[in-house]
């Protein structure tokens, strides 16, 4: 070399690092798509669990929250890298290590990794869709299978042009990965809305042939006959049962109806003096129906309501205490760590079977087996699930269900406890959120397809296996094992063993599933033995009847929390605030960055299931189905005999009525001091869940100008709440309730501000009015209160699309899904649509 000639310079370590990294890259994608496809296995199942925002922090527990938001990130990520990581490294795996012969060698063992990134695209049976969207691009992934496999074919036939040593177990993997990508794309499109509908709809029934049938009574007529038409409709079996249970009901004493046992008895307030009974509504069969009606205006003397009060003030009491003695008993039940029975103390069995079997967190034997008789009556909750969600899965896609589904239905849930009830309904949901979400709509829905088409891939990887360990193994003469990179050998039996272990997995969840026990019972069979035993391990064990089947938290927002001044939301000059200003996005994190969450309680989800009880048992025909899910509120004044004092609040529009009873609950939760009752927090918990729906979730509310109002609203209680810093909740309700509203807000301030600040003020003086100047006592209040609110709950439940109950399962669904489908199951609802059935008309002739 001249001396004069430029020297070349040595290789600088960012070259070095780059060279490592090629080297390298390929390796760390192959195993971080195995390590995500691990990851999906373990966290998908946990999703319908948890709520997937940040308000799901607790009371209780306040590091829950920023758990839940990382969970649901770590899935979304996984769920979004899973394809995107096999996509990538299927397109660089061919231009791999080509830089010398050695490595060209080596490279017939790299290609042998494409079949199981194609496995990895076909994902995990216990995820193949993130939102209820991601099952409407099934097509999308159907062209994506079409051009990896056809890539992946390229490549590894232009690397092994000649036939390689390791074409046995890459056969069988390719075929395998087929399958399982194909399908994934075959679940998609089943879970699809769409799809979805139309495997659910039943045959066109065009009736009974009108034309023929009127042929011949036409030709009778014609021909000099004596023609007579008798129609006879289809019997209903509920009319005798409802018939049977108003003469059992009305057979039973009076002081036996109480409202705790969910039975409707008659207020103290309704058995009025004859003076004040007229100003009521007399007929009390059209209150039952559901109908209601306006009562006439009359004044009421001072003297006359206290006479009501002091009648109602003896059971009120009575009812306080046995409230604080019910109370009491449980501290020192949970003091002393037992839950004693009316039956034998030493047995075990009667010991624990006054302690409900799906209310484990209030007795102290979680160690202990599941009695048998409990877990029975587990597996006939279980089983019921299974033969009703075929019918009210068609809920969902917005189907109508006939009077036999109403009927079958309401037989079972009459024997029911709330506590079972609600079960059966978390059961169902769950297995909903399984046809959308994972694998479920093609296993689990044709006879004997999960066993075959699991128990095969995994004979399938385990022969992928042998082969590949028969091949590489050094001793054997099949391969140059020198050749290949050691820790590429290494590598390949990770993905080998790993996909072994998935499909294993796979099996066990298969095994385990709700929905391989109820299958195998319904059938019968040899294995109904071996489904009673895995049913044993699982109840006490993996899913114990007092497990919930989804997150069991409702969201909270509070109007007031949110208009407080000293908020970051009303705060100046912040540089964050500005910048979501002026995308527009401050309204919605100033949304979401003051909600929360509770648990919801046995107390609240008790109190839904006795009121709709209490309807369905009112009903005296089936046109009364109808009229009942209509009201919002109407139905509860007017039992507890007060609607002609707040039947203006319940009869505006809906988002109205909302804002005015929130308003005037959190007024009177924070700012006066009432009575501690468990219908306080149930009516404090559903006004601020109501709230966010109409906020944060409009789209499951009816059509309404709620966001309006509710801007309006916040907007003159932050004017009026401007006057100092760091207020508390509790003098800002205090500071508005001083104001006087002896006139109609609406009539001072007209109606181009849909304001509705003061008119709930005005509804919550109204309401402490019946406490201050008629002397009704504060838990009557509480409990009208929680009555109103429950009623517009399952009005709100009932209102709401099918498809947008849907999207809520993956997101730890929602309170107003699950009563919802309560309401269905108790033979409530506008999807019941079919009502008589055919009618069976007979022609007479005679001659």
């Amino acid at each position: 070399m001249d001396a004069h000639s430029p020297q070349l310079a040595p290789p600088s370590k960012t070259k070095a690092l780059i060279d490592v990294w090629n080297v390298l890259e390929i390796r760390v994608l192959v195993m971080s798509s195995l390590g995500i496809q691990i990851l999906l296995l373990c966290l998908a199942g946990f999703r319908k669990h948890f709520i997937s925002s940040r308000w799901a922090e607790t009371t209780d527990y306040s590091w829950k929250g920023p758990l839940y938001l990382m969970f649901h990130w770590v899935l979304w990520s996984a769920y979004l890298l899973a394809d995107y990581v096999a996509t990538v490294a299927l397109a660089y795996l061919p231009n791999s290590e080509l830089n010398n012969d050695k490595e060209k060698e080596n490279q017939h063992l790299l290609m042998f990794w494409a079949p199981f990134f194609l496995l990895h695209l076909g994902g995990q049976d216990t995820i193949t869709a993130l939102s209820v969207e991601d099952n409407e691009l099934w097509a999308r992934h159907l062209l994506t299978l079409a051009t990896q496999v056809g890539l992946a074919l390229y490549h590894y036939i232009s690397v092994n042009r000649k036939v390689g040593a390791f074409w046995p177990p890459a056969a069988i993997m390719f075929v395998l990965a087929l399958f399982k990508y194909g399908e994934r794309i075959w679940a998609l499109q089943r879970a699809s809305m769409s799809a979805l509908r139309s495997s659910m709809i039943s045959k066109p029934d065009p009736g009974p042939n009108y034309a023929k049938f009127m042929q011949q009574y036409t030709s009778s007529i014609a021909a000099g006959l004596t023609a007579q038409i008798i129609v006879e409709v289809e019997k209903h079996e509920d009319d005798l049962k409802r018939q049977k249970i108003k003469e059992s009901a009305q057979s039973k004493p009076a002081d036996s109806e109480k409202i705790n046992t969910g039975e409707v008895k008659n207020h103290p307030r309704s058995e009025q003096t004859k003076e004040s009974a007229q100003t009521k509504p007399a007929d009390s069969e059209e209150i039952n129906k559901g109908e209601v009606k306006n009562q006439p205006e009359s004044e009421q003397t001072k003297e006359s309501a206290q006479s009501k009060a002091a009648d109602s003030e003896e059971i009120n009491t009575r009812e306080v205490k046995n409230h604080r003695e019910s109370k009491q008993t449980k501290e020192s039940a949970k003091s002393t760590g037992e839950v004693k029975n009316q039956g034998d103390p030493e047995s075990p069995q009667t010991k624990r079977s006054k302690c409900c079997i799906f209310c484990w967190s209030k007795c102290s034997c979680k160690c202990e087996p599941i009695s048998e008789l409990e877990r029975e009556k587990y597996a006939e909750i279980v089983c019921k699930a299974y033969k009703f969600f075929p019918t009210f899965k068609r809920l969902f896609v917005d189907l109508i269900l006939t009077y036999k589904d109403r009927e079958e239905s309401q037989e079972y849930f009459e024997g029911l406890e709330y506590e079972g009830a609600y079960k059966l309904i978390e059961i169902e949901l769950s297995w909903m959120y399984e046809i959308l979400h994972s694998k479920a709509s093609v296993i689990f829905s044709y006879k004997h397809y999960g066993w075959i088409s699991r128990m095969s891939t995994l004979v399938i990887t385990i022969v992928a296996l042998i082969l590949f360990i028969t091949i590489s193994h050094p001793q054997k003469k099949i391969s140059d094992h020198s050749k290949y990179n050691p820790f590429d050998i290494i590598l390949t039996y990770v993905l080998i063993g790993g996909a072994c272990v998935l499909e294993v997995a796979a099996c066990i969840f298969m095994l385990l599933s709700f929905w391989t026990y109820a299958a195998i019972k319904e059938s019968g069979g040899c294995f109904v033995g071996l489904a009673d035993f895995l049913f044993r391990i699982q109840a006490r064990y993996l899913r114990r009847p007092e497990n919930s089947r989804w997150s069991d938290k409702m969201a909270q927002f509070s109007l007031i929390t949110y208009s407080l001044p000293n908020q970051p939301s009303c705060s100046k000059c912040n540089p964050v605030k500005c910048i979501l200003y002026a995308i527009r996005m401050n309204d919605s994190w100033d949304q979401y960055r003051y909600a929360s969450s509770v648990t919801v309680s046995e107390a609240l989800k008790k109190q839904v299931f006795q009121e709709l009880t209490k309807k369905v048992k009112s009903i005296e025909d089936r046109a009364s189905y109808k009229r009942i899910t209509e009201h919002r509120g109407q139905w509860a004044l007017q039992r507890m005999g007060y609607y002609q004092e707040f039947g203006w609040s319940v009869e505006a529009e809906f988002d109205e009525s909302i804002l005015l009873w929130h308003i005037a609950t959190d007024l009177l939760y924070n700012g006066k001091k009432t009575c501690d009752t468990e219908d306080k927090s149930i009516s404090q918990d559903i006004s601020n869940y109501m709230l966010f729906l109409l906020i944060v979730r409009p789209f499951m509310m009816p059509a309404g100008i709620g966001q309006i109002r509710f801007g309006d609203t916040c907007a003159e209680a932050r004017i009026f709440l401007n006057n100092g810093d760091n207020i508390k909740i509790g003098d800002a309700a205090k500071k508005i309730l001083d104001v006087s509203t002896d006139y109609d807000p609406g009539d001072v301030k007209g109606d181009r501000s849909k304001s509705v600040l003061f008119k709930g003020c005005l509804l919550a003086h109204q309401l402490e009015e019946q406490v201050t100047k008629y002397g009704v006592q504060w838990d009557r209040m509480w409990r009208l209160i929680s009555a109103v609110w429950v009623e517009m709950l399952c009005y709100a439940a009932s209102k709401c699309s099918g498809q947008y109950h849907a999207k809520q399962l993956s997101k730890g669904g929602e309170l107003l899904t699950v009563i919802w489908f309560l309401m269905a199951h108790l033979g409530m609802g506008e999807q019941y649509r079919i009502e008589e059935g055919h009618a069976r008309a007979k022609l007479f002739v005679d001659k």
